[in-house]
């Protein structure tokens, strides 16, 4: 299920985890690849919900690997390690994203 959409971006959150469609790529993690959530600032002044990821995969639109010099500018960004959920939903506690991440994570659900 998509949750929302942000110009080019939104979040997909379904059985197998959540995907990340950003402009050019998309970052997909399974529900097992999870660590935590945090509070950052986007912009250095909006406070955003932020889940912390391992081993994400990306992939170009079209599912072709994504290129080494787009590759090293994410992972220089720290982009593909985490996910600004303030962008895409209001509260994590509350909604369609809790009810997945209960059902399988439910060792986050309560932080």
């Amino acid at each position: 299920m998509s949750l929302a959409r942000t110009g080019r971006r939104w979040l997909i959150v379904n059985d197998e985890g959540l995907t990340a469609v950003r402009t050019g790529y998309r970052l997909q993690a399974h529900w097992d690849d999870l660590l935590s959530f945090e509070k950052r600032r986007f912009a250095r002044v909006i406070p955003l919900e932020t889940v912390l990821l391992q081993n994400a995969n990306m992939f170009r639109s079209n599912g072709d690997a994504v290129r080494e010099k787009l590759t090293r500018k994410i992972e220089t960004a720290g982009a593909d390690r985490r996910v600004e959920l303030g962008v895409y939903i209001e509260d994590r506690r509350h909604g369609p994203f809790f009810e997945m991440l209960a059902r399988h994570r439910p060792d986050l659900a309560g932080s």
